[in-house]
């Protein structure tokens, strides 16, 4: 007789995070991301909607990556896109936010 249990995708914690990344919002993205934190299953930072960032967003991004990284708990990036990057990059920010290298350009 076959095994016709399915497997199940482990359980992950998705932040969807919100278009706007700037000082006003920093206390909301904290909280979110505070819960996250806490979470004991992987989280993935879903940056989809990002159009607009500033260095408190950049800021708070790097806190959670680094106490992620700090306790020992897996997380990743997902639809990142030219924004976050670009900012990050003209911070120097890049590789400390762990951002996946930019996918080939499309024509």
């Amino acid at each position: 007789m076959a095994n016709t249990e399915k497997r199940r995708k482990p359980r992950e914690c998705r932040v969807a995070l919100e278009a706007d990344l700037v000082i006003s919002g920093a206390a909301g993205l904290y909280a979110r991301l505070g819960k996250a934190l806490s979470d004991p299953a992987p989280v993935v930072l879903d940056a989809a909607a990002v159009a607009r960032l500033d260095t408190s967003g950049l800021q708070l991004l790097l806190a959670f990556a680094q106490a992620r990284n700090a306790g020992g708990h897996p997380w990743r990036w997902e639809n990142v896109g030219g924004g976050l990057r670009d900012a990050a990059t003209l911070l120097g920010m890049q590789r400390m936010l762990e951002l996946p290298d930019a996918g080939p350009a499309h024509d």
